[in-house]
């Protein structure tokens, strides 16, 4: 835990909790608008805030599935109706 309460975790630990990649989330969070958080920057480390990713897993899963189908997120498309 940090001075402030707040635990802060690295790209590896990001990875594992989001099951995003690390370039993934590199797209996600400097897209405009980012489509993650942003991660803050200690001794030359990336560093997320535990509670900003968990904030954004219930975001997403609150999301509804068609806005999930794919890696971009805000930018996600719906899927074209099938044409027999």
């Amino acid at each position: 835990m940090s001075a402030a309460g707040q635990e802060r975790i690295g790209i590896s630990e990001v990875e594992k909790i989001t099951g995003l990649e690390r370039s993934t989330l590199w797209r996600r969070y400097t897209a405009e608008p980012p489509t993650f958080p942003r991660p803050h920057y200690i001794a030359d480390r990336r560093m997320w805030l535990l509670s900003e990713v968990e904030e954004w897993i219930r975001a997403q899963v609150a999301r509804p599935r068609e806005a999930r189908r794919t890696n971009l997120g805000a930018y996600a498309q719906p899927a074209p109706e099938h044409q027999p």
